[in-house]
Formats: structure tokens, sequence, C-alpha cells
């Protein structure tokens, strides 16, 4: 078991996908998001503080696109036996599953294919905290927790493009390589350069090498013909759903042929 805990007390554990036959299309992304809820201090409580998206729990399955969020939130309060003196926690709204969302209408929906189609996964498999989530925890939410006993957060700082490539080489690779054989995948999308520079060493045999994804449009998503444990495969390079607006507009211009 991990020994990273999410705020409120739940640990930090493998984000698995949720399939295990062969699938024709194989995503894969960097590492899991979380389920997240907003949160502030209880009445009368100094100082008070609140914080819009706090990570409390594993998301339900890679790239979860926040279909049940509430009945989600519903059910870590009973996990965690959430008190009234912790404060309050609510829905976030499109923020739980928003990397989903862009993957179910952005990458799925324009190249023809669906969830069940699909074998997705990432190239780290827990959650990490973000920079800006990691401040409001320790300014906000750590001094509330020290003072009422509530499990003080231990999350894995946010990781480099190459510490991801890093450890999922080193840590991750067996995982990865029985996804990739189980799944027997045809088409292969990665998204992010992190995750595109990991699956090329599981890539036997193509033309021209890769080195980053590029925001020009001709360029970006380009199908490339690959070799994967000996099967003809098609290889769509794309941006991750944080991507910048460059990569964001050049994404949205795209028109792949529907399989």
């Amino acid at each position: 078991m991990s020994e990273n805990i999410f705020p409120f007390g739940q640990p930090v554990l493998s984000c698995a996908p949720k399939v295990t036959e062969a699938r024709p299309w194989f995503v894969l992304g960097a590492y899991p998001s979380a389920l997240h809820v907003r949160w502030q201090t209880p009445e009368r409580f100094e100082p008070a503080a609140r914080i819009a998206a706090i990570p409390v729990d594993n998301e339900p399955e890679p790239f979860w696109d926040g279909a049940d969020e509430e009945a989600r939130i519903e059910q870590w309060r009973t996990d965690v036996a959430f008190d009234s003196t912790w404060g309050t926690v609510s829905a976030v709204g499109r923020l739980n599953g928003s990397s989903g969302m862009w993957v179910r209408d952005k990458v799925m929906k324009k190249f023809g294919f669906e969830r069940s189609e699909s074998w997705i996964t990432d190239c780290l498999d827990t959650y990490y905290g973000s920079i800006d989530g990691a401040t409001a925890l320790q300014e906000r939410f750590v001094p509330f927790a020290e003072a009422t006993g509530i499990a003080v957060p231990l999350l894995a700082p946010h990781p480099s493009e190459s510490e991801i490539v890093r450890l999922a080489l080193s840590d991750q690779r067996a995982r990865l390589d029985a996804d990739l054989k189980a799944a027997q995948p045809t088409n292969i999308i990665t998204l992010g350069n992190a995750a595109l520079r990991v699956f090329s060493d599981f890539v036997q045999q193509f033309g021209t090498p890769l080195g980053k994804l590029s925001p020009q449009f001709g360029l970006y998503g380009k199908a490339v013909s690959i070799s994967l444990n000996d099967v003809s495969c098609t290889w769509y390079p794309l941006a991750h759903p944080a991507a910048p607006k460059s990569f964001q507009a050049v994404h949205n211009m795209l028109q792949p042929k529907h399989h």
C-alpha cells in the first residue's frame, strides 16, 4: 500500500484500467487525477479557510469523466466517516473529470471510437499533487488538520516530464508492457510529450523516431506507422488535455480519418 495519503486520510492507490480484454484503441496519459471536493472550515473556526478544489480520493479509473461525481463524493463521505467538525464539502462541478471529458469529446469523438473500445491508462499509476494545490494545502488545510487532529495529507509532488519518463521506464515498465500485450491494440494515442517518450521505448520499429510534439498544423497528430509486439499499428501522438493554447488550437483543427 502506498504511504501517501489524501486530505482526510484516504490512501493514494494505483488507478488501473477497468478492462482486461483486447481493445483496438490504446490511450496513454501521464498520471491519474483525483476526486476533488470544495472544502471550507466549520463556522466560527478561526482562521477561516476554504479551498475550491481539494483532492480527497483516487480517481475511479484513468481519465474518469466525472459523470457520477455526486455519488462518488457521498461514498467518500461514508468511507472516511466525514464529521461536521471537519468543515463542509460540496461538489466542484466540471473540474472533476475535466481531463476525461476532454479525452471523450476531443479524442474519442474526433477519432470515432468509444471508451468501450479502448484501453486507457497512464505512464504513472498514482496521483501526484499539483504545485498550486500543494501550496493551498500547506497554507490552508494543514494548519486546520493539525489543530483538529485530522490526517495531514502526504502527496507526491508534481513530477517533471523527464521524471515521468524515468519513473515510468524504471518502475512501471512491466505494468505498461503487460497492458500493451493484453490490449493488443492496432491504434495508439499518446497524450503529451512524456507519454510520447515513454511509448517510444516500447515500439519495435518505425520510420523516423519522434522528438517532441509540434503545434504546427500538418505535423501535429500525424499518423505514424509502427510495429508493436510484432503487430502493425497506427500511432497518433497528441497533446495532453492541459497543453498550452497553441496545441489546443491545432488539436481542434485536426481532422483524422475515422476507422
